[in-house]
């Protein structure tokens, strides 16, 4: 049996805030599988069936985001720190607004 493939990419957010340049840690599945950097490209073998992926930079998170994936396939996602200042603000009180994380 083939693994399929998780490829997560990381955006600039243009804001400029919020340590851009600190790698994000990319969970799967409640379990630490790497780090994502600003403007990087990153693949990760999972095996077929469904999952869920979430990351996060220290009190900061991503929301978690359930997907599937077959033999061979690729389930992909792209993803940013916030873009306006006032989700920026918003994510200091509500700490998964901060890294949005959508699949394509």
């Amino acid at each position: 049996m083939s693994d399929g493939t998780l490829r997560l990419e990381r955006v600039w957010s243009g804001l400029g805030i919020g340590g851009q340049g600190e790698g994000w840690q990319i969970e799967v599945d409640g379990q630490r599988v790497g780090t994502l950097a600003t403007r990087e490209v990153v693949e990760v073998a999972v095996p077929p069936g469904p999952h869920k992926v979430q990351l996060r930079s220290g009190r900061y998170r991503s929301p978690e985001r359930a997907f599937e994936v077959g033999e061979n396939e690729t389930a992909d996602f792209t993803c940013h720190g916030p873009r306006y200042w006032p989700l920026a603000l918003a994510s200091l009180f509500k700490p998964d607004l901060w890294i949005s994380l959508h699949q394509r």
